[in-house]
């Protein structure tokens, strides 16, 4: 994947984007003086594939930096270098009630404006793991000890009989990160996205034991975040990225732009284009890839929401979903 930040040229605007300049005439003052072109801070991966064709199409004028984690993604938010940021639901409800990393510091204040969906999160494991039983005293990658993901492992783990206690964390960042680990040895499993379960079967003969949603139902993994401070001076800016974001999204799932959809994918996550191949027919064709309106699960953030209350550090009570999330923008 590429580390460094990629910027789009004005002359790429898409014709006739109307809705986008007129989204941006109402701005105040201090929305006008925003830094242009948007800056995102993202997970790289099929998660941002709408988010590199909306770069890569014209759909937004946006810089757009990958993140190699989420404890690196929060300092860039709170030193100002990011407007927005692709992460996950659960980092931004941790961050919000003081249980995120101690690194992160300043008043933090982020909220979640625009639902990506629940991902395409599998349990992966190397060749000699076939049972959850086999997975007790083992080993396992994770982006963070006190993050979501690692809360959703905690539960499937538990709901197959391995308690706390009867198991090990390394963390070591971002999927691309935790797949390496169990290439390295490092790790026997992790929480992966796609198409690291399917390049991981091919290449190591790793396999899926089972999806998230398979075992939680609902879940809602992936959003988009601003600073609270920050989208109180930026709503044109929030609500242009929205509306981009959709057109993005509808122009992905139209088969007609397949080919090109699919090289975009490639070049932006580095990813072989015959594995892109194998992989995008499985995702545009599941029911629980991308939302179309960017509106939340709301079941699947209250399932993010009992996780954190019962695996996260320090105990607390958490607010109702509404607390986290702003739909007012989409």
């Amino acid at each position: 994947m590429r580390d460094d930040a990629f910027r789009l040229s004005r002359r790429r605007f898409v014709a006739g984007s109307g809705a986008l300049i007129g989204a941006f005439a109402g701005a105040t003052a201090a929305g006008r003086s925003q830094t242009t072109p948007l800056r995102l801070n993202i997970f790289g991966g099929v998660d941002a594939w709408p988010v590199y064709v909306m770069h890569d199409k014209g759909f937004l004028d946006c810089a757009v930096t990958p993140t190699p984690g989420s404890v690196a993604q929060f300092q860039h938010m709170m030193a100002g270098d990011a407007d927005m940021a692709l992460t996950a639901v659960d980092n931004v409800v941790g961050y919000d009630e003081g249980q995120g990393d101690p690194a992160v510091t300043g008043p933090l204040d982020f909220v979640l404006v625009l639902g990506i969906g629940p991902g395409f999160l599998k349990l992966l494991v190397r060749p000699d793991i076939t049972s959850y039983e086999q997975l007790r005293g083992k080993t396992f990658a994770v982006d963070a000890v006190g993050t979501g993901f690692s809360f959703v492992l905690r539960r499937m783990l538990q709901k197959n009989g391995i308690m706390p206690g009867e198991y090990s964390f390394v963390a070591v960042g971002s999927t691309q990160h935790r797949f390496d680990a169990m290439v390295a040895g490092q790790a026997v499993a992790g929480v992966v996205s796609a198409p690291y379960d399917l390049l991981g079967q091919q290449k190591y003969g790793f396999h899926v034991l089972s999806s998230v949603i398979e075992v939680l139902g609902h879940y809602e993994a992936t959003a988009v975040m601003v600073r609270r401070s920050w989208a109180a001076t930026h709503r044109p800016a929030i609500v242009a990225f929205v509306r981009a974001y959709r057109d993005a999204v509808a122009w992905l799932y139209d088969p007609a732009n397949r080919t090109e959809a699919m090289a975009i994918l490639a070049r932006n996550a580095d990813l072989p284009p015959d594995l892109v191949a194998q992989v995008a027919p499985v995702i545009l064709g599941s029911p629980t890839s991308y939302t179309r309106d960017g509106k939340f699960d709301v079941a699947g953030v209250k399932t993010v929401l009992e996780l954190r209350a019962a695996y996260a550090t320090p105990k607390k009570e958490l607010g109702a979903a509404s607390k986290y999330i702003d739909q007012s923008y989409l």
